[in-house]
């Protein structure tokens, strides 16, 4: 009580302290030579302590705009940037009219490929523009990770724990992150519970690109998508920092020496257990309980100009979590403790002699390092266990990537080379009671190291076949030597425009391969497995309605083949420990199918409400090597998410988001006291209840003399506590008159999640 009572009056009294103030508005007129709307035009209006970015169909006010100088940003697609300058007077209406002229788009900024979502953009121009900035930072996000709010782009699936997300039916693994060209490899804190909060802070950032298929040729080892993440690029000096529930972090960029270098800097420390502990069980009556969920993360870039065309930049990215955990409760003892280590530093050297030419080459390293150790013993789902997983995974490498643009092309080629090593100390030791098509029994001890090289190198041109029809065509090799194999992508993506109406298709085949830290050797896996292939064919269609609706209409087909051994658990979709259960089992598929459609709708045309949405209908399956077909455990038939913004005046922001889709799959089963075992029916042909939760937030803005501002926030997620079902619990057999009988419990999701913290920006 007295929490909710100090966020009362920590959010009231901001309102009851301050003077009323005159404020400003702006009218904003953009058309093109003839008068006529401007499709898609974005129109941003800043300066250091205000900014707002809408779009503007022709006419629009902006109001309750504090007085001061401004700065306005209009871009549109196939229109010239325009920018100006403008004097908000408090209590006047400042009539501005921007007449945009054509441009002779660059092939290099056209967006050809479909399925692509630019989010978080700076002075972004394309049309693929999904979600900008203050969009993202007002959705609803547990632990304010930024990753969560990605579970709003359609084709994406993720579960509460995990900031991870599937893309179109494929595996978590199967999406290729990026930052600044440098590729990064399970991007997660706690990585136990498929990585609870992604270790990159959304200040760092510039923009985020996400390809949920159908990619070019630039991007490789990925079956199903690609997000490319590129790093803020400073103006001038900011900085944050922030409390919350959950941690705290602090950030600060800027430039030096005449703007010839600038930098960027970001620590966070995370106190999750704090945060777990608002929507957590109580302990019962002789329970035992001491869990300890800590981790960090840095982030930074040091750049400088080198002449007048070269840029040197030194980057780097430092991770690492613990999670402890320990239970006792009459016989049953549980403890476990673990520790993840992820270290990445690069360079990167840009080179841009002319408007036509630019090379970056990037030199680079790292490391992952996992620790682990688990033990139990007197469980009520009878399972003993004795876990110690040691592993150490290194890597370097160097890689160039070109661009050279010319009228009517757009050619871009590049070659890389990497090396791999890794260790492995693994023993366990399990014990299952409870067998659902499992084992009941198993010892792995498993001890060696592997090595090996990886080169790749592609080419792709963009060219303009026609005045409405754009195409790029790709070709991508690669190579392993462990094991030894040479892969060949082809891939062809085209845009045809015609007026309002915008077409697109993607075609072509794409490879991943095995790395180091996805090894599967607490199942008894110790090599590499040949990489996996998918082909994609996309079609997309995409125009602006009436009302000023933005649609976008997507079909995607992915083919699966030389699919590798998967493990997977029958009865649960989480478990903290491979292994652990008595329903684990090997899926030894060697085809995959997954298509479906997409619908996606938004309309903000900066007025106080906007919102998003999206619909998507997905079938994926797996054909195993004895014919049979079978649903993947995260098949999701349909998936619905709805956003809604209201901003009530300049310095209060309600967002609310809801997401549902129809339950993953399970796997039927019961008990035959006659035989005295568990009989399993037909692997995930069951579901369970539909998902769906509400989440909430709520943003009170405070503005300071200077370029000094606060922001306070309350986020709440699962606003009305349902209980989501992920699994089964506690098996227990139970005597009764009649014989025995199994009994278990359902395993949920996250109940209700308060959080709520403050923003300090100077």
């Amino acid at each position: 009580m007295f929490m909710r009572l100090s966020l009362l009056l920590l959010l009231v009294s901001p309102m009851v302290h301050a003077k009323p103030s005159l404020k400003g508005a702006l009218q904003i007129t953009v058309m093109d030579a003839t008068g006529n709307p401007v499709y898609l035009a974005t129109v941003t209006l800043k300066n250091p302590l205000f900014g707002r970015t809408v779009r503007v169909a022709k006419t629009m006010t902006l109001k309750q705009i504090p007085p001061g100088s401004y700065r306005i940003e209009v871009r549109a697609p196939n229109f010239e940037p325009q920018d100006r300058s403008v004097i908000i007077k408090a209590g006047e209406t400042e009539a501005v009219t921007l007449t945009l002229t054509p441009a002779t788009l660059s092939m290099g900024v056209q967006v050809v490929a479909p399925s692509q979502f630019s989010l978080m953009k700076q002075n972004s121009e394309v049309s693929s523009q999904y979600l900008d900035r203050d969009t993202v930072s007002r959705l609803p996000r547990f632990g304010d990770d930024l990753f969560r709010a990605l579970n709003t782009v359609p084709g994406t699936s993720s579960n509460d724990f995990g900031s991870a997300f599937t893309v179109r039916g494929g595996e978590y693994r199967e999406v290729h992150v990026t930052l600044d060209g440098m590729e990064l490899y399970e991007p997660f804190h706690i990585k136990d519970f498929t990585g609870i909060f992604s270790f990159i802070a959304p200040e760092t950032l510039g923009g985020i690109t996400l390809n949920t298929g159908g990619f070019d040729a630039t991007y490789g080892n990925a079956l199903s998508g690609v997000m490319a993440l590129s790093s803020s690029e400073p103006s001038e000096r900011r900085s944050h920092a922030q409390i919350s529930l959950g941690g705290l972090s602090y950030q600060t960029e800027g430039r030096f020496n005449n703007g010839l270098g600038q930098y960027v800097f970001s620590a966070r420390r995370g106190y999750l257990d704090v945060l777990l502990s608002l929507g957590g069980d109580e302990e019962e009556e002789g329970e035992v309980e001491d869990t300890d969920v800590t981790y960090w993360d840095s982030y930074g870039k040091l750049a400088h100009a080198l002449g007048i065309n070269q840029t040197l930049s030194f980057n780097y990215l430092l991770a690492a979590d613990g999670f402890v955990n320990y239970e006792e409760e009459g016989m049953e003892l549980e403890d476990i403790d673990s520790d993840y280590d992820d270290q990445y530093f690069w360079m990167n050297h840009d080179w841009v002699p002319n408007d036509q030419f630019s090379l970056r080459n990037t030199l680079y390293s790292g490391r992952i390092d996992r620790s682990r150790f688990a033990f139990s013993e007197g469980s009520e789902e009878r399972v003993d266990y004795r876990i110690d997983d040691q592993r150490e995974t290194r890597y370097r490498g160097f890689k160039t990537a070109a661009e050279w643009e010319q009228r009517w092309h757009f050619l871009r080629f590049g070659i890389g080379f990497r090396q791999n090593d890794a260790t492995f100390r693994y023993t366990s030791n399990i014990k299952n009671g409870i067998v659902i098509g499992g084992v009941g029994e198993r010892v792995i001890s498993t001890n060696f190291d592997f090595d090996n090289t990886e080169y790749h190198a592609y080419i792709t041109d963009r060219f303009q076949l026609t005045a409405n029809l754009n195409v790029e065509l790709g070709l991508r090799f690669d190579h392993q030597s462990e094991p030894k194999d040479d892969q060949l992508s082809p891939r062809l993506n085209a845009r045809y425009q015609n007026g309002p109406h915008t077409f697109r298709l993607a075609a072509g085949t794409f490879h991943q391969a095995e790395r180091g830290h996805e090894l599967q050797v607490a199942d008894g896996v110790t090599r590499l497995q040949t990489p996996e292939k998918a082909t994609h064919l996309v079609l997309g269609y995409e125009r602006r309605l009436p009302f000023d609706i933005d649609l976008r209409v997507e079909g995607y087909y992915k083919k699966y083949d030389n699919l590798r051994t998967r493990f997977v658990n029958l009865t649960k979709s989480l478990v903290f420990y491979p292994g652990l259960s008595g329903d684990r089992v090997a899926i030894d598929a060697d085809q995959g199918r997954a298509y479906g459609f997409e619908i996606v709708f938004r309309r903000d045309i900066g007025s106080r409400f906007s919102f998003f949405g999206n619909y998507a209908w997905s079938h994926t399956k797996d054909e195993l090597l004895d014919g049979r077909e079978l649903f993947r455990p995260w098949d999701q038939r349909h998936t619905l998410n709805l956003a809604a913004n209201y901003r009530a005046g300049r310095k209060w922001n309600i967002n609310g988001a809801w997401i549902y889709h129809t339950g993953w799959r399970t796997t039927p089963f019961r008990y035959d006291a006659t035989t005295d075992t568990i009989e399993v029916g037909a692997w995930f042909s069951d579901t369970f209840p539909a998902y769906y939760r509400l989440d909430l937030r709520i943003n009170r803005a405070v503005y300071t003399r200077g370029k000094r501002s606060f922001e306070i926030f309350v986020d709440i997620a699962n606003v009305t506590n349902r209980k989501n079902i992920r699994g089964t619990e506690d098996f227990t057999f139970v005597e009764t008159e009649s014989g025995t009988r199994l009994e278990y419990g359902e395993d949920g999701w996250f109940p209700i999640l308060p959080s709520f913290g403050i923003t300090w920006r100077f």
